[in-house]
C-alpha cells in the first residue's frame, strides 16, 4: 500500500508500467468531471461523488486482477488496510467482479489492520495483497469526490 500527495506522483511512476499514465489521467481529470467510468487503453477511470460511510456500512475488500489508485479530489475520508493473508474471508473471490471480501467485525481494535486519512490531493495505491476498506467517515460525514483508477496487474 502506498499513500502520498499527488505532487509526489513522479516518485511512483516506475513502480508499474501504467502508473505514469495513471497519474497523468488523475492530473488531467477536470475538477468538475461528471461521475462515470471511462477507459484509457489499459487504465479504467471511475469518477465518484459520495458522502462518506460509517465503518459498518462498508466491507474490507481486495482484488486480484487490478491495482486500485484512489485519489481524493475533494473532501476527506478514512480507510483501513491490511495484508489480506491476515484476514478471514467472508465472501470468496468472485473472478467476474474481481473482488473478495473479508470479515472485519472488530477491525478498529485489530492489530492486523491500520487506518489512514486521505485529504484532498492525496492518493492511496492498493495492490492485490492489500485488503482495503475506503470511503469512511474521518470524524464526521463528508462529501468526497474521488477518482478511482483500475490498473491491470502484470
Amino acid at each position: 500500500m502506498i499513500k502520498d500527495n499527488i505532487r509526489n506522483a513522479k516518485l511512483y511512476e516506475n513502480a508499474h508500467p501504467s502508473f505514469k499514465k495513471a497519474f497523468k489521467i488523475i492530473l488531467d481529470t477536470p475538477y468538475d468531471a461528471e461521475n462515470g467510468t471511462e477507459e484509457f487503453e489499459n487504465v479504467k477511470r471511475i469518477v465518484q461523488t459520495y458522502e462518506t460511510f460509517k465503518p459498518e456500512e462498508k466491507r474490507m475488500e481486495a482484488h486480484e486482477k487490478y491495482i486500485d489508485i484512489q485519489y481524493v479530489a475533494s473532501g476527506r475520508e478514512k480507510f483501513f488496510f491490511a495484508d489480506k493473508s491476515l484476514l478471514k474471508i467472508s465472501k470468496p473471490y468472485d473472478a467476474q467482479k474481481d473482488v473478495e471480501f473479508y470479515d472485519t467485525a472488530d477491525l478498529e481494535k485489530s492489530p492486523k489492520a491500520e487506518s489512514a486519512i486521505l485529504e484532498a490531493g492525496e492518493f492511496a495505491v492498493f495492490f492485490p495483497d492489500d485488503a482495503h476498506k475506503p470511503s469512511l467517515n474521518a470524524g464526521v460525514r463528508c462529501k468526497v469526490k474521488k477518482i478511482l483508477l483500475k490498473i491491470p496487474v502484470l
